[in-house]
């Protein structure tokens, strides 16, 4: 076969791949999707409905995270969309595309070509285990610094000037810390980077200090009149802090942390949610060791070699996802590995793809890798969109309820919108009027398992 007969047969395979994936992922979206507020998204209401000061908006503290720059985002969206929440979903699924887009497109930088086993980044980015992300506007918050990671690798990469591309990874460092609160990973990443290259090539000492500096200063910032202690949402750890002592048994953290990061390949989640049996265990245990000793090999390539670009971009994928996986076990260790975390957990199999493909015959482990990956998101598939039913067919019921019935009990026992029934009834009202949609009176039955047949 000539050579362009096989280019053009190998795109079409991969163009027809990245179209099944897309059509998986937005299906889940276009099926799915509330507008309405949902849970914590209340607590916002007052400062999208109201006109805050700005400053006062990008300090806002929601529990232990700074969400400030996200809720500007939601706010400059509510403005001309009557705070849709679809509206918020489209800018999530802009974020995780955009970012899916910019993984491929730096793995074409770093290898000179896309091949079809590069399908694997779009199909471990383009999951919907992260379904509480994809479906939940306020998350908005919490998706960013994952964005704002992967533009910090296409500047780390692409920008040549050490100056102003130091400069642009500290503007999306700040961005990143008043997103939410793992995005105060991202200026210590910056800090180990520059420090790294000022190990690595004994040079640049001002460049290393005044970076350095910048990123120490913004997530000093970040604790200016921060709430420490009442806005721990563990029980267990809350409690644990309140006596002075531990109470959590380490074996519980290790488990927690393990099973975090065997999320990030796609297995069940209601198995995630459960004990942690010893099989599971180990194969939770094993998938953490070989990511931390990938990710250490990747470093050390990459100091040995600078041009081992794709060893670089696959242990920042990796530090990070572990680092988040560390705030979580410390933060909420009780609560179970929620949807949310995949997102965040993901860039662990993402990072390893990178680094495999510096290896000699990495690619007999990424195809490995792929394979795991895939069947896992075929094996799952009904599993997830059955959770995801359970969740929103009552939701939406909830909504036509509010719309004919206004608030009372019988809307709130199909489904809590909000944990406080009083809080959420008194909420209504301004939330429903600034979104035009009506809020009854008379009560009306309705149907909470969804349409016939699902």
């Amino acid at each position: 076969m000539p050579m362009s007969a096989k280019r053009v047969l190998k795109s079409t395979f991969f163009l027809a791949g990245l179209s099944v994936i897309c059509l998986n992922f937005f299906s889940l979206i276009i099926k799915y999707a509330v507008d309405m507020p949902l849970s914590d998204e209340w607590d916002i209401s007052p400062y999208i409905i109201d006109n805050p000061p700005l400053t006062k908006l990008l300090f806002v503290q929601h529990n232990e995270h700074r969400i400030g720059f996200g809720l500007l985002v939601m706010k400059i969206l509510a403005s001309f969309s009557h705070w849709s929440q679809i509206w918020e979903i489209r800018f999530i699924v802009f974020l995780v595309i955009s970012s899916t887009a910019a993984l491929l497109f730096i793995k074409y930088k770093a290898g000179k070509n896309i091949s079809l086993p590069d399908l694997f980044i779009p199909l471990v980015m383009l999951n919907i285990f992260q379904w509480q992300n994809l479906l939940w506007g306020f998350q908005i918050a919490f998706v960013l610094p994952m964005f704002f990671l992967v533009m910090w690798l296409l500047a780390a990469l692409g920008i040549k000037k050490t100056a102003i591309r130091n400069a642009v990874l500290t503007a999306l460092s700040l961005l990143a810390s008043y997103s939410c609160s793992q995005g105060l990973l991202l200026p210590l990443i910056t800090v180990l980077f520059v420090l790294f290259e000022r190990l690595r090539d004994r040079k640049g000492n001002k460049a290393f200090i005044a970076t350095a500096a910048a990123n120490a200063l913004i997530m000093a910032t970040y604790f200016i009149g921060y709430k420490f202690g009442g806005n721990i949402q563990d029980a267990a750890l809350r409690a644990s802090i309140h006596n002075g002592r531990l109470s959590i048994r380490p074996d519980v953290l290790i488990g927690y942390f393990v099973q975090a990061v065997r999320s990030g390949f796609l297995f069940n989640f209601a198995a995630l949610c459960g004990p942690c049996t010893p099989a599971k265990f180990l194969v939770s245990l094993f998938l953490t060791l070989a990511s931390i000793l990938l990710c250490l090999t990747g470093i050390f390539r990459f100091y040995r070699d600078r041009n081992a670009r794709s060893s670089f971009i696959g242990s920042v994928l990796v530090l990070f996802s572990l680092l988040f996986i560390s705030l979580i076990t410390a933060g909420r260790p009780s609560f179970g590995v929620a949807p949310r975390y995949v997102t965040y957990t993901m860039l662990i199999p993402a990072g390893l793809f990178f680094i495999l493909s510096d290896f000699k015959y990495g690619r007999y482990l990424k195809a490995i890798l792929f394979a795991v990956i895939l069947f896992n998101t075929v094996r799952y598939e009904k599993e997830i969109i059955n959770i995801v039913k359970s969740k929103v067919y009552p939701e939406r019921a909830a909504v036509e309820c509010y719309k004919e019935s206004g608030p009372n009990s019988e809307c709130y026992n199909i489904f809590p919108l909000y944990h406080d029934q009083a809080r959420l009834d008194s909420l209504m009202p301004g939330v429903f009027s600034y979104k035009r949609l009506p809020l009854g009176s008379s009560v009306r039955r309705v149907n909470p398992t969804g349409p016939a047949g699902n």
